[in-house]
């Protein structure tokens, strides 16, 4: 045999050893493609014995007509300590709760000064201190332990969007900035793909680098007024695609819902894994729209322009732009251990929600259900914290145990 022969016999082996790619365990393949790792997974890894559960009772609860009115929660978190804090966008204030469900202590209130909010809009945990967001001043606060305050501005540029996702060990702020673009950008009835970019902020608010651009919302143009006061609203289109960005210890989790994709990147922003999973698009039938519709509620107690574009809204929905299909899921969370969840999408809400469970790196562990009425807000290794809704509309917060198999070796929270 030649060296020529030789040389073309290593580079097919080579070749087709990196279309097969590695194996991961049952159902998933590793392949690399220009320095990213791209995992394709067919089925899940879990046997029926080794599932993990959320348990059915609440170990926790806070709020609802006996307890402390939560508010419109926005932001909810756990600490180190197992204290629960929440972040409420009607009363412009953060709760502190024990684990026992008692209030212990109110931090913020409604204001323009230190330590007040005027749209508080994003709550996050730094060790025992609280970060706050306020999205109209655009001030993020440290609530420290001892009660000490401080607060930094985000330098940002315009007027679009812009929030913090989440905080690196050096102190820097992931931020998202962008989405619907306000009026309009088109023409009424059509629909847009909005984007954004995720920028690194310093300690001090400045921006420092531009990290990625991604798609965000999906919107659509719905007229508002009429003759020279008429313009155009972004609204969210029916079934549209919503992207999650957040951050993982020093990585970020990015998953646009196009497709069944969820990206990770470095604290730099290159591309560091593709996570996929065989999906079928699921069809937008007249029967879904129908259902769809009957989830939309007119707001009570809306005044003047903000009556006007909810009015808008709802008259909009019958020539609204309904894609083909949904979404290819929801929304994305990552647990405190790295997994990451993703949140099939649904229509009725009146069923029990199912999240598809990813390793660290990448492969499909198994499906995990959560209750009905509960809006997942973080995970923890044996816990799961929301918000859940009852019938008449009050809100509460809870946390269940989550149960792993035995050689986990974790044990449900008490």
């Amino acid at each position: 045999m030649t060296s020529r022969s030789v040389l073309f016999l290593c580079a097919a082996v080579t070749t087709a050893c990196a279309e097969r790619g590695t194996e991961l365990g049952p159902g998933a393949v590793r392949r690399d493609s220009a320095g990213v790792a791209i995992i394709m997974n067919r089925e899940p890894a879990w046997h029926a014995d080794s599932n993990w559960s959320v348990g059915d009772t609440a170990v926790f609860e806070a709020g609802g007509a006996d307890g402390v009115a939560v508010g419109e929660v926005v932001g909810l978190v756990r600490t180190p300590a197992g204290a629960i804090a929440a972040a409420d966008g009607r009363a412009q204030l953060i709760r502190v709760f024990a684990p026992d469900g008692r209030l212990v202590r109110s931090v913020g209130r409604q204001g323009a000064g230190a330590g007040e909010f005027q749209a508080l809009a994003w709550l996050g945990a730094h060790g025992d201190s609280l970060l706050a967001f306020d999205l109209l001043t655009r001030r993020v606060t440290l609530f420290g332990a001892a009660g000490r305050v401080r607060t930094t501005q985000l330098q940002a540029q315009g007027p679009v969007l812009t929030a913090p996702i989440g905080r690196f060990a050096d102190g820097t702020f992931l931020v998202v900035s962008g989405g619907a673009l306000f009026p309009f950008a088109g023409r009424a009835g059509a629909a847009r793909q909005d984007s954004a970019r995720l920028i690194r902020f310093g300690a001090d608010g400045v921006a420092r680098d531009t990290l990625a651009r991604v798609a965000w919302g999906e919107t659509f143009g719905v007229a508002i007024g009429r003759g020279d006061n008429r313009f155009l609203a972004p609204m969210p289109r029916p079934f549209g695609r919503r992207t999650s960005a957040l951050l993982a210890g020093e990585e970020i989790v990015v998953g646009e819902a196009t497709e069944y994709e969820v990206k990770v990147l470095d604290a730099t922003g290159k591309l560091l894994r593709r996570i996929r999973r065989t999906h079928t698009p699921v069809p937008v039938t007249p029967e879904a729209i129908v259902a769809y519709k009957a989830t939309v509620q007119l707001p009570t107690g809306s005044r003047g322009l903000q009556a006007q574009i909810d009015s808008a809204l709802m008259a909009a929905l019958d020539s609204a732009p309904f894609p083909a299909a949904m979404p290819a899921y929801e929304r994305v969370l990552v647990d405190e251990a790295g997994n990451i969840w993703v949140l099939d999408y649904a229509v009725r809400l009146d069923q029990p929600r199912r999240w598809s469970v990813f390793s660290r790196d990448g492969q499909w562990l198994g499906n995990v259900l959560t209750p009905v009425g509960l809006r997942v807000e973080a995970i923890g290794s044996d816990w799961i914290l929301g918000v859940w809704r009852d019938a008449e509309g009050t809100e509460r917060i809870r946390m269940y145990p989550l149960m792993r198999s035995a050689a986990d070796g974790v044990q449900p929270v008490r």
